[in-house]
């Protein structure tokens, strides 16, 4: 049976019948060393429980590197003065990128990052305007109302 590496020994194969297979495991933050405990599903044990995307302007290579220094360089994209995040698995550094960010703001700055967390069922904005970073949360189920303007 595949399973992820952070997969622990209390997995159960899928079903004949056509059935997920389950997996229970600990998720540590490297940063804080919390460990969060989660049930895993799916016929690879590979479970998508965090998505985060998001843009910041203006931005340079500095600013690419630093939050590459944070998130992981496959995760951050310049394209001309627009800075994007992308990424989904397991867990994301999402306030050390904040911040991170945080000081190298200027008054033009703009943007927002969304992190969803697919277990909680829950969207975490992220606004950045100008020197501040403004965070606001909602349901999914709400997300529609939630457009943050």
């Amino acid at each position: 049976m595949a399973c992820s590496a952070f997969c622990n020994r209390n997995a159960s194969p899928a079903s004949p019948e056509g059935g997920r297979a389950t997996a229970t495991t600990g998720i540590a933050n490297p940063q804080s060393g919390r460990r969060r405990h989660i049930r895993l599903r799916g016929r690879n044990m590979e479970h998508v429980l965090v998505k985060v995307y998001g843009s910041l302007h203006p931005a340079g290579e500095h600013l690419r590197r630093l939050a590459a220094s944070v998130a992981g360089d496959e995760h951050i994209e310049l394209d001309g003065d627009l800075l994007r995040v992308s990424f989904e698995g397991v867990w994301f550094p999402i306030e050390e990128l904040m911040d991170a960010l945080r000081p190298h703001l200027t008054p033009d700055s703009e943007g927002r990052v969304d992190y969803i967390d697919m277990d909680a069922w829950r969207l975490h904005r992220h606004f950045i305007k100008g020197t501040a970073i403004e965070s606001r949360e909602s349901g999914l189920n709400n997300v529609l109302d939630f457009s943050g303007h």
